[in-house]
């Protein structure tokens, strides 16, 4: 295995301020603001000129800019990215600080990060981020909502500018957060956390398939039970239906599901001490990030598995043990992945990024998105189109101080 090697990077925000109509929130929030100072210089590491076995590789990561999307008095975090067939679109929760209720907040950005639109309310009184899923018109939204203080799990369809097509459907209420929401050839796969049965313990996962408004195809099915907060999922789609990953005990699970929900076959493989697995999809083939557990610390494996889960590369491991490792994501590339994770106390915090091959060699030195505090459960979060790479985090402006914000990461990757 070789040593870790990092390059910090520069994000370049848009010198412009920007305001926004922020739905219930007369005030509105500013964007587009100068880099902090903890997104760090390329220069300031002088250790980092790379590593010589590292392969040839195809293309190379390069950064090609940042934007903050949020400031003001409450909190930006959870980002989720989507494209939505002219620009990006980014899907976070706001709350705390002067906004009485959290709420789920969508806005766009032009795909080169030059310019965004005005944000807009898609998730009314929320107690978490949202889920999106582009139907190719249309945008679906999964969400935690308490609606005449009545908690449940929720779903509704917006336009792709944010305004709302048909009712709120809800879910389940006994739900909590969604943890997931992917559309497939007119049907949507969701999974959300639940208590559905008030006096056994543990959290059940559930997934339903959903028809384009919401109603419910198959479902809701519960995979897999834990201590709070339980298995998080990964949905994928596959040939012929969904494909739904998660880890649990160390044990890595797929389960192939028809465009109805009915189970086609599932697998499972061991990988040592695994608590979440990311999943992501390449010529057929499964990349899996995996958060492994340590003591007190954990690191990030990257492994790639076949239809049947079988282990055809790895577990590599990406990162260090350190204390708070973990949120990994993993995307398909042109030569291969791109996996991101956050790790570090309070004190010294990173958020990376690795761009690995077929067997999870390091095709380039790894990225450093971010050093200082950000959201643990921020991301960072990938979406790939083409050569580009979107990351989306929510992180602090200033190391030690004020309100975490959002922010949009732009790489190409180069030949």
């Amino acid at each position: 295995m070789r040593a870790l090697v990092a390059i910090p990077i520069a994000a370049i925000l848009p010198a412009c301020w920007m305001s926004h109509a922020i739905g219930s929130d007369p005030a509105g929030a500013d964007s587009g603001t100068d880099a902090p100072d903890a997104w760090v210089d390329p220069g300031a590491d002088p250790d980092a000129a790379g590593d010589p076995d590292l392969p040839d590789p195809s293309c190379t990561l390069e950064p090609r800019g940042a934007r903050q999307l949020t400031s003001g008095g409450h909190a930006a975090s959870a980002p989720r990215v989507y494209w939505d067939g002219d620009e990006v679109g980014v899907v976070f929760m706001e709350g705390g600080g002067d906004m009485w209720h959290p709420q789920v907040s969508m806005i766009r950005v032009m795909p080169d990060l030059s310019d965004q639109s005005a944000l807009v309310v898609v998730g009314e009184e929320s107690h978490g981020w949202g889920e999106p899923a582009w139907t190719g018109d249309s945008l679906g939204i999964c969400w935690h909502t308490d609606p005449g203080m009545v908690g449940r799990t929720a779903f509704r369809m917006h336009s792709a500018s944010g305004a709302i097509l048909g009712s709120r459907v809800d879910l389940d209420f006994s739900g909590e957060a969604c943890l997931g929401l992917l559309h497939r050839e007119g049907s949507f796969l969701s999974s959300w956390r639940s208590f559905p049965d008030p006096g056994s313990s543990g959290t059940a996962t559930m997934i339903a398939v959903l028809g384009p408004g919401g109603s419910t195809i198959s479902g809701p099915v519960e995979i897999a039970r834990g201590e709070y907060p339980g298995p998080t999922p990964t949905l994928l789609g596959v040939p012929g239906g969904y494909l739904v990953v998660w880890a649990r005990s160390g044990i890595v699970t797929g389960r192939w599901l028809d465009p109805s929900g009915a189970v086609l076959h599932e697998s499972s493989v061991e990988v040592a001490a695994a608590t979440y697995c990311s999943a992501g999809m390449r010529d057929g083939l499964i990349g899996l990030a995996c958060t492994i557990a340590g003591g007190d610390a954990s690191s990030v494996a990257f492994l790639e598995v076949g239809d049947g889960m079988e282990i055809l590369a790895g577990p590599v491991t990406l990162s260090s043990y350190e204390p708070e490792t973990g949120g990994p994501d993993i995307v398909g590339l042109p030569d291969g992945w791109a996996v991101s994770w956050h790790q570090g106390d309070w004190t010294d915090q990173r958020a990376y990024l690795a761009h690995v091959d077929e067997g999870g060699d390091r095709r380039q030195p790894d990225l450093v998105l971010r050093e200082g505090r950000n959201s643990g459960y921020g991301g960072p979060v990938l979406m790939a189109r083409g050569d580009d790479l979107y990351a989306g985090i929510s992180a602090y402006p200033e190391p030690d101080a004020g309100l975490e914000q959002a922010y949009l990461m732009r790489f190409e990757c180069v030949p």
